[in-house]
């Protein structure tokens, strides 16, 4: 029997899930450090070079009484250019870029010929809002740069502005601009991340390899347990069924008739398996019976039917305990509800009745008029068929009865099945209810089944012998049981 396991594979693919969604945060997150990495070493690099060119214009004033121009030739000043009261200067230092910029206030630095790049302005006008050290990417094209400036307040102390000649002058701002291109720290930071994530990468397939063989593992073992358990379960309904010649190979039959119903209405492959499977246990409920009952060929009592209609209670409280058999417990339940409601053991109707039960009643209903009770002869297979016909919409669900139509009316039944022992256990068992406790001869009870239900029984037997003894009760009373029975 095929053993779905879907909560396994559930588990399985939800681990599959939550182990690639790790690794691709992880990924996600090295690329974005990694990017944040390369700007960090830029934006170091950048003021680095501020500090070094700070460092380098000190000292060449405080060792060298020099002017403007022979300072300007050590620092290899690319030429001071002063328009619109905007000061720029380049410094000859081409990895970073560096330069001096110094703006008047109030001038308008938007002007094209205040010789300034677009991100030049840009921090000028940072330093305007906010007068504080600052950068900011600048994408251009496929390439990218961070730019960055110092502020320098222009005064008697200011280094930098005695080499442009502001450091008499009032009204003026700025600092020192830094432009660094990014190409080589990305490079060299994506390389390390692409190395750590082809690691990365590796790495989740030996974990995907892992989950599958576990998965694997474990859904075989989880099978064979399963399997084992099943076997075990269905050799328990063959032990029940054995104890009556009757019951005897009627889930089987059972689960057959439920097949063909389930396949001529469309269920789905998943549905059908769990319907077999009730229909194999759907009387498991019976080891509760008492053999008194369960065993009695003749015609049940109120009482007793009372009693027998318990099984499909003990048949639910068996499966429901079970994880396995849930789903089972509910269809089992409700096999013995009728279609208007007058079933047991809920009384439901209609669609309040689990499809799946609607099916396996019928399938049951089918095998118990197509096979031989003590007390009622079998039914062929169109006469039961009328007779389903006849309680659609009574005790089964018209749309099921259809299909019963269609392919039930084309199998081909055991006329074999009967209620009539067969081994000399069987005989035993019979005796119970047939039998004489005393003398072990037959009852007159049992003459009249074989003359009424049972007729070809007869061939086994040339004679008859009837023995009646009156006035037996009053023998007992007189000398006692013990000497009657001798």
């Amino acid at each position: 029997m095929i053993i779905k396991m879907k909560p396994l594979k559930k588990v399985a693919l939800t681990v599959v899930v939550i182990w690639t969604i790790i690794v691709t945060t992880l990924t996600a997150n090295l690329i974005i450090s990694s990017k944040k990495s390369a700007v960090k070493n830029a934006k170091d690099d950048a003021f680095s070079a501020i500090d070094h060119i700070d460092a380098t214009i000190k000292l060449l004033i405080n060792d060298y009484q020099i002017n403007n121009m022979s300072l300007s030739r050590q620092l290899d000043l690319k030429g001071l250019e002063s328009n619109s009261g905007v000061v720029s200067i380049e410094l000859g230092i081409e990895k970073p870029k560096v330069s001096l910029v110094f703006v008047q206030e109030n001038s308008n630095v938007s002007n094209q010929n205040t010789f300034l790049d677009e991100w030049q302005k840009k921090l000028v006008g940072v330093l305007i809002d906010r007068n504080e050290t600052t950068y900011f990417i600048d994408e251009k094209g496929q390439s990218s740069f961070l730019r960055a400036v110092e502020p320098r307040a222009v005064d008697q102390d200011c280094q930098i502005c005695r080499l442009v000649g502001l450091e008499k002058k009032d009204g003026y701002f700025g600092g020192v601009f830094v432009s660094v291109n990014m190409s080589r720290y990305l490079s060299e930071a994506y390389l390390h991340a692409w190395s750590m994530i082809r690691s990365i990468g590796i790495i989740w397939v030996l974990g995907i390899a892992a989950i599958i063989y576990g998965y694997k593992k474990t859904s075989s073992a989880v099978s064979k347990k399963l399997r084992n358990y099943e076997e075990s379960v269905f050799n328990l309904v063959d032990i029940i069924e054995k104890r009556d010649s009757y019951t005897a190979g009627h889930t089987r039959r059972v689960a057959k008739y439920a097949m063909l119903l389930a396949e001529e209405l469309n269920v789905s492959s998943i549905k059908k398996e769990l319907l077999y499977r009730a229909s194999m246990l759907h009387d498991i409920g019976k080891i509760s019976t008492p053999d008194s009952i369960l065993l009695k060929p003749g015609k049940l009592s109120d009482l007793e039917y009372k009693i027998i209609k318990n099984h499909v209670t003990t048949s639910y409280e068996i499966l429901s305990k079970v994880s396995i058999y849930k789903d089972l417990a509910e269809i089992v339940r409700h096999h013995h509800e009728y279609y208007d409601g007058s079933g047991y053991p809920q009384g439901l109707k209609g669609g309040e009745i689990p499809f799946l039960s609607q099916i396996l009643t019928v399938a049951d209903g089918f095998d118990a008029m197509t096979t031989d009770r003590i007390y009622k002869g079998r039914k062929s297979v169109q006469e039961a068929i009328q007779e389903i016909s006849k309680l659609s919409g009574q005790q089964f669900n018209p749309v099921i009865v259809q299909s019963a139509i269609n392919v039930l009316s084309k199998v081909d039944t055991d006329r074999k099945i009967s209620q009539l022992p067969e081994s000399d256990l069987q005989h035993e068992r019979f005796s119970y209810f047939y039998k004489d406790n005393v003398t072990h001869a037959y009852n007159q009870r049992y003459l009249e089944l074989l003359l009424s239900k049972q007729k070809q029984e007869l061939k086994k037997y040339r004679h008859v012998l009837l023995i009646r003894v009156h006035n037996f009760s009053k023998y007992n009373s007189e000398h006692s049981w013990n000497k009657g029975d001798v």
